[in-house]
């Protein structure tokens, strides 16, 4: 009678752990059939084209900081380097940009990369001119029309370092790391002229040296 009792409760038992499996199984296969809804996969792809924005945002603006600040101190190493040259050439007032003593050429605006392979005692003091992502080092040049720079209007007045092609977002950036934050007026200015958008840069607002 023991025995056959027994059996019977381990039958039961065995017939509960089975139930219970099976219906544990029955919840899990249901939740895998179910998946994602539409909903719910076009929730997740709008979240991750979001992110994707907002990481390439962020790429993009701390590349376009990186640039201005190359620039910046491409523009601080030009200044440098003319004021070191004048200095050292005895000059009183500053080079018209059609005289032949910086580029062997009276044709205007000599580019950078000129008058560093045409003056080798400019070169010491300027090596080379810097290379950015989309402004290339060629496109820096010299201008100097004999002009005075008498306010905010004169873009290009006065003596000048001109740097194109130029963005108002890039030349914004290098005003707020180098100058007044107004790119209309002061050192650095964002105007377009015969290349199109350029950033000036005044080495001097007269001609004397």
């Amino acid at each position: 009678m023991i025995s056959v009792m027994f059996n019977i409760k381990q039958h039961l038992m065995s017939a509960s752990y089975n139930e219970a499996n099976i219906r544990g199984f029955r919840r899990v296969g249901t939740g895998l059939a179910s998946g994602f809804t539409i909903v719910e996969l076009l929730i997740v792809i709008v979240v991750i084209g979001i992110l994707a924005a907002l990481v390439l945002n962020s790429f993009a603006n701390a590349q376009q900081k990186a640039n201005a600040a190359s620039i910046v101190t491409g523009l601080k190493a030009v200044n440098k380097a003319f004021r070191a040259y004048g200095i050292e050439q005895g000059v009183s007032t500053w080079w018209l940009d059609t005289d032949t003593t910086l580029s062997g050429s009276n044709s205007g605006n000599p580019k950078l990369v000129t008058i560093i392979s045409y003056l080798p005692e400019f070169k010491k003091m300027l090596s080379e001119v810097p290379t950015v992502s989309g402004v290339p080092g060629g496109n820096w040049f010299y201008d100097n029309d004999g002009d005075t720079y008498g306010g905010c209007a004169a873009n290009s007045a006065g003596v000048n370092v001109i740097v194109y092609p130029m963005t108002p977002e890039l030349a914004q950036e290098i005003d707020d790391q180098f100058d007044d934050g107004n790119i209309s007026c002061g050192k650095v200015r964002y105007f377009t002229g015969g290349n199109g958008p350029s950033l000036g840069y005044s080495l001097s607002s007269g001609q004397a040296f």
